[in-house]
């Protein structure tokens, strides 16, 4: 039998409220036997606000905080050896698993899928866990394969961004991230 694995890869940068929801949630109502973290590797469009070395511990924080046997964090992409894109995460992941596992995207991703693969391997092929934004709507004509998920009661949690909890930071305002997070950020003075 197969097991029910996904990854959630992005930048995390830092990893918040809504990245957990997600987390626990995608496990408790979509009964998976594993969740993978992958924390990317900086792309063309997007320079991370921390060094690789802080990237890493909080990560390992973030997942450590989330407590469960069925989160693991996998960090292979962390220092840019492997290639990091959508399609070359599923290629390292078939290999160790035998098999593609689900990918979670938020729905504001579904139209930008065609642009970083003109093929539709991405958006036609993979299993894909399409977490449903309050401001999108999913249109399924461009897709195929997957699951819609909606892990949030409260809406507010929806819009959070990373871009906003570090904002929030840098005026001494930890909300919105867990705790021991918050601790080790404010300690090593990193968003500041």
């Amino acid at each position: 039998m197969i097991q029910k694995i996904a990854i959630y890869w992005g930048a995390f940068d830092p990893p918040q409220l809504a990245h957990e929801t997600i987390i626990k949630e995608a496990i408790h109502k979509l009964w998976l036997n594993k969740l993978y973290i992958v924390p990317s590797w900086p792309h063309a469009f997007k320079e991370f606000k921390t060094s690789t070395e802080n990237r890493k511990k909080i990560m390992e924080i973030f997942v450590d905080s989330i407590d469960s046997d069925k989160v693991e964090l996998c960090d292979v992409f962390l220092d840019g050896k492997i290639k990091n894109t959508t399609l070359e995460t599923d290629r390292y992941f078939k290999e160790k698993l035998w098999f593609s596992p689900y990918q979670i995207f938020g729905s504001d991703l579904i139209d930008s899928m065609w642009l970083w693969d003109p093929s539709g391997e991405v958006a036609m092929r993979l299993p894909k866990i399409i977490v449903k934004r309050p401001w999108f709507e999913i249109n399924v004509l461009k897709i195929a394969n997957f699951i819609i998920f909606d892990p949030f009661a409260d809406a507010n949690i929806s819009e959070l961004s990373s871009t906003q909890v570090r904002e929030n930071i840098k005026k001494n305002i930890f909300t919105w991230m867990n705790p021991a997070l918050a601790l080790y950020i404010r300690e090593n003075w990193i968003y500041l």
